[in-house]
């Protein structure tokens, strides 16, 4: 079937429109969508486009491909494409541009971008639009069950929420007499960075790591490994699994607080700190006594003259006061919810994968 299909580039399908400039202070709140280069930012009275609306991102994060049923405001980081520049399905054409490696073809050096010349010369298979249709059907029935798998996981992470908020409450909102301070459960350790002009350092199998490494609630294995000689010259510290780290550089601060438990002993980066739980806690309450407090925390990281989040910040959070009792019992419940959600996460992984082959296979002509 495919070999009947003809060959073109992206900029014969569809032209990448620009998107306009459209302040925070100038949306009214209400009405459509305002969109930005990885989804929905926020909403305004007027719409940009002339109905469903793919959106792509120019800056920022360049080549993310996100989709409005409804007409909408692309911002001026955005490229985007609807009936009036297109004669193809949008649907379909959204799947495709999803599957075009668009996030891989920044040529900037300081302000990644996405070039409309890059991506106008990516090559494609152009099916008829009845099987344009046909096609951005199936994939839309296959990304709903993925997507609620997806759903699945969310929860439960707001289930642990849920059971420590109910055990304990909010630890910032209970006042004193409720709670103690993190100083008062873990012991803190700093971390620090073998030196680069020794990169030997860099090529032994201690799992060395930094905020790039925190990017869920357990930490398996990191992306540098580092020698028991690097760590001898250096500022950094072996942890042993269990232990919770959380990151305190600025940068990465902006909109998350990200916490991890080390599942393997751990040396870690200056952007990093090590909370080793005393006696009569746990990994699990101390790691979720951070979640939860994280606004808080958050704002702390972002106050006056402050370069993230320090010692004296991290001493003084607050954690509830809660019983050797209370702290196994919800560590307990919380290590539970967690293997379920490992299992939910390996049959997302699995699913995606099955999905991605769906894609190659339809644009193939192969569905």
């Amino acid at each position: 079937m495919s070999s009947k299909w003809p060959e073109l580039s992206l900029g014969d399908v569809c032209e990448l429109k620009y998107g306009k400039s459209l302040p925070e202070g100038e949306r009214t709140g209400k009405g459509f969508g305002v969109f930005g280069s990885n989804g929905e930012v926020g909403r305004h009275e007027q719409a940009l486009t002339a109905g469903a609306t793919i959106v792509v991102g120019r800056k920022g994060s360049f080549g993310e491909v996100t989709y409005s049923a409804a007409p909408c405001w692309p911002i001026d980081t955005t490229y985007y494409v609807d009936a009036s520049v297109t004669a193809a399905d949008l649907r379909w054409l959204y799947h495709r541009m999803k599957a075009l490696p668009l996030t891989q073809l920044n040529r900037a050096a300081a302000i990644p971008g996405l070039n409309r010349d890059d991506a106008y010369a990516q090559r494609l298979l152009l099916p008829p639009i009845e099987e344009q249709r046909r096609i951005a059907g199936v994939l839309d029935a296959a990304d709903a069950l993925r997507s609620k798998r997806k759903q699945v996981l969310d929860r439960t992470g707001v289930l642990i929420k849920s059971i420590f908020v109910d055990m304990f409450g909010d630890p910032v909102a209970a006042g004193t007499s409720s709670t103690r301070t993190l100083s008062e459960v873990v012991s803190f350790v700093g971390g620090g960075t073998p030196s680069k002009t020794h990169p030997e350092y860099f090529q032994g199998d201690i799992c060395w790591a930094t905020s790039k490494d925190m990017r869920s609630r357990f930490l398996e294995d990191t992306q540098d490994h580092i020698t028991e000689a690097a760590i001898a010259a250096s500022a950094t510290k072996l942890v042993p699994s269990g232990s919770v780290l959380v990151v305190v550089k600025s940068k990465v601060l902006a909109h998350t607080l990200p916490v991890a438990i080390t599942r393997v002993p751990t040396c870690f980066g200056q952007d990093l700190k090590a909370l080793t739980p005393l006696d009569g806690t746990t990994p699990e309450f101390v790691a979720w006594s951070l979640r939860i407090v994280a606004p808080w925390l958050l704002q702390q990281a972002r106050g006056v003259n402050t370069e993230g989040l320090t010692l004296v910040h991290l001493r003084a959070t607050p954690v509830p006061m809660a019983s050797r009792t209370e702290v196994a019992a919800f560590s307990e419940a919380a290590r539970a919810v967690e293997v379920r959600q490992a299992v939910i996460e390996e049959s997302r992984c699995h699913f995606n994968a099955l999905f991605s082959s769906l894609q190659q296979r339809a644009f193939r002509g192969e569905l």
